[in-house]
């Protein structure tokens, strides 16, 4: 499906492009392995082919979990409000 850049806001097209800019994803991506377990991330090190494959799958899925979630995208001209 293509869409017709032309008839769109011209807003709608920088919202889209931040949703689906490749610096954002790899952000996300730079999060997703930030957080995966330090097992996954020493089990990849291991002489073990069992370990390696079960660490690679825990951190595949770490980055799945974050790429699945959708982006936090934050207006600058909204004040955070204390809870």
């Amino acid at each position: 499906m293509t869409v017709d850049e032309s008839s769109l806001n011209p807003n709608l097209i920088n919202v889209l492009y931040l949703f689906y800019s490749p610096l954002m994803e790899q952000d996300r991506i730079v999060e997703a392995l930030s957080g995966a377990p330090a097992w996954a991330k020493v089990g990849l090190t291991m002489p073990s082919e069992k370990m390696r494959q079960r660490a690679a799958l825990e951190i595949a899925n770490c980055i799945v979990d974050v790429l699945e979630r959708p982006p936090v995208v934050t207006d600058r001209n909204q004040l955070a409000l204390p809870l």
